[in-house]
């Protein structure tokens, strides 16, 4: 056992001690230590947290049993301590030793020293759970119940293997796990990592954790395990912090602010395929497996014969006093180190069936409605260029309520986000005589330079790369673009449409008398 593990022992033996109201002033000097900036005292054993009144308060009588040195006429008694414990812990102490060990702030490394890393006093506590190779039966059997999709249930191994592996980092995304049905133990997985993990109970994170002002909850987490049961940005937002951030700051209420090194591995589990908010083909922060297949939903096992026994293999609750093997999470942990993150290296992930179902069923009615209207080629969308005011015209008015002032931005998004579309900047289409000429057309947002876009984004897509003039289409080529489309045409226009038509005559004529040369195709804008 390490000498970290040998600590936890001992404080733990203190802590019991304590509990029996046999405290002392030795249990208490060896079992707790004193976090100068934030003003706190903290028990060793498992990490908890007393304010200094507090404390007085729970362990001030010990005070009453001390006796200290004290010297008169040259003869040194023992005599009854009339300081509060607390007094007698931040005076001068008489004699080398005799208070608490201080720290300057609060830390979070795992795998590092127990309690004194640079300074501050490390939070993490370390598993009791020694990686030795047996047998992993149950595990392995679970898992592919859960995920009869192979590839899935590997990227879920990767996963909690690299985490295993590299404890002392971050992986830079987090881990879904998604079926509709509940109870089939999806959280066993998680609890089982947990063990393997730290030595301190696990903590479930809730979305008012996630929001609140002042919470505590980074300083003793590693695997942080929330159930998602609704789609909600604020929320999904939040973990994206916490998902890329390399620090986190911790806010402790009525004490000084400070942040710890970001070595969080988050992981979530959900029922509704709609659980997250605003997910989209660039985010590579959630890697999600789903142990449904399709519509085919998984169905929960018996309690009794499968969960109970299951659960109390694992020692972890559910037991009914059943037995338990203790080498059994030594297995797992011995796999997941063997397997060493297997294709997984701790950057984004990749793309999975479950996370585009979940990109599909998590989209706004104004996400689902311009993917249907541009699939469908519904206007404005039949058009290579178009603005935002023609787009916004057409949304369906319910949808225009629901979204309010925010409707252009959140199309703008999804556009970009979603659908390839790309913003090509203010366009000169003409002077005043065009814009009345499309005003007479009934053209939305007809201005002398309107904002044009374009979700034609494969080959033949309308680029300004380099400015002005300087790509693939110029601003003449665009506004002429946009002005054809609607059939609005200036003077020049019909010059050129004109001169377009009378070459085409002359190719069709020189084509129909040599049908063996190709004809030359044009670009929609050229035309």
């Amino acid at each position: 056992m390490s000498d970290a593990a040998d600590k936890i022992k001992e404080a733990e033996r203190l802590r019991t001690k304590l509990s029996e109201g046999r405290q002392t002033w030795t249990s208490i000097r060896e079992g707790f230590v004193y976090v100068g900036q934030q003003k706190r005292f903290v028990r060793v054993s498992d990490g908890q947290i007393w304010e200094v009144e507090a404390f007085q308060k729970q362990f001030g009588y010990v005070a009453k049993s001390m006796q200290i040195p004290i010297t008169t006429d040259g003869e040194t008694t023992m005599q009854p301590m009339k300081q509060t414990l607390t007094q007698y812990i931040f005076g001068c102490v008489p004699w080398p030793g005799a208070g608490l060990k201080t720290y300057d702030t609060f830390g979070f490394t795992p795998g590092g020293e127990f309690e004194n890393v640079r300074g501050t006093f490390n939070q993490w506590r370390p598993s009791d759970v020694t990686p030795k190779e047996g047998d992993t039966k149950q595990w392995d059997e679970h898992l592919a119940y859960l995920f009869a999709d192979e590839d899935a249930r590997n990227r879920v191994l990767d996963w909690y293997s690299w985490v295993y592996c590299n404890q002392d980092k971050h992986p830079d995304c987090a881990l879904m796990i998604q079926g509709q049905i509940q109870g089939t133990g999806k959280s066993l997985l998680n609890l089982i990592m947990h063990r393997l993990l730290c030595g301190t109970s696990p903590t479930t994170i809730t979305p008012r954790m996630l929001t609140a002002a002042h919470e505590t909850w980074p300083l003793r987490t590693k695997l942080a395990i929330m159930e998602i049961r609704a789609a909600d940005k604020r929320i999904t937002d939040r973990l994206h912090d916490l998902i890329t951030g390399p620090v986190i700051p911790v806010d402790m209420k009525n004490a000084a602010d400070f942040t710890i090194a970001n070595v969080l591995a988050i992981t979530t589990e959900a029922n509704p395929k709609n659980a997250l908010a605003g997910l989209d083909n660039s985010d590579r922060r959630w890697l999600i497996a789903s142990t449904d297949l399709g519509d085919r939903l998984l169905q929960p096992k018996d309690e009794a014969s499968y969960y109970r026994p299951l659960y109390s293999h694992f020692n972890l609750g559910k037991t009914d006093k059943l037995e338990h093997n203790p080498a059994s999470l030594a297995a797992v942990a011995y796999q997941l180190k063997k397997r060493n993150g297997g294709e997984y290296h701790g950057g984004r992930a990749m793309t999975t069936a479950a996370k585009v179902t979940i990109m599909a069923a998590s989209a706004s009615d104004l996400e689902k409605w311009l993917i249907d209207r541009v699939e469908t080629g519904g206007t404005p969308f039949t058009f290579s260029v178009f603005t935002l005011e023609e787009v916004v015209e057409v949304v369906p008015h319910d949808i225009k309520v629901r979204h309010g002032a925010g409707l252009r931005d959140t199309i703008a998004g999804v556009l970009t986000d979603k659908l390839g579309g790309e913003n090509l900047g203010q366009v000169r289409i003409g002077g005043d005589a065009v814009v009345e000429l499309l005003k007479e057309h009934k053209i939305t947002g007809a201005t002398e330079r309107p904002r044009l876009w374009t979700v034609h984004h494969q080959d033949g897509r309308i680029v300004r790369e380099f400015g002005p003039f300087k790509g693939r289409y110029s601003d003449k080529a665009l506004a002429r673009t946009y002005r054809t489309e609607r059939k609005v045409f200036t003077p020049d226009d019909e010059r050129r449409r004109a001169a377009q038509r009378k070459r085409a005559a002359v190719e069709d004529a020189i084509w129909k008398a040599h049908p063996e040369q190709p004809q030359e195709a044009t670009e929609p804008w050229d035309r």
